[in-house]
């Protein structure tokens, strides 16, 4: 597949899109633990619900409230997975 190279935005996009599969995927799992499950759906709720810490209207910070929450929970409940299980979906090598 050739991607072209706008700057590199349409690659990252691509690169979004195969995690979020993969995390949908390893959510799905029964082996993943029910703590990290309830993690990804808090990040995911925070990230989609319109009420923030910081407002979105407040240039760069208030998205990057959103960015950070969702990058630190993702990380925490990818730590809670067994290794295997991370493997087994794409997210460990």
């Amino acid at each position: 597949m050739n991607i072209p190279a706008s700057g590199g935005k349409t690659i990252h996009f691509f690169r979004l899109i195969t995690l979020a599969k993969r995390l949908f995927r390893l959510f799905r799992d029964p082996r993943t633990p029910k703590t990290a499950k309830a993690l990804l759906i808090g990040a995911a709720f925070y990230v989609l619900v319109p009420v923030d810490f910081l407002p979105e209207w407040i240039p760069v910070l208030g998205v990057m409230d959103d960015l950070g929450v969702a990058v630190l929970v993702t990380t925490l409940a990818l730590r809670l997975v067994p290794d295997d299980v991370k493997r087994r979906h794409g997210l460990l090598k």
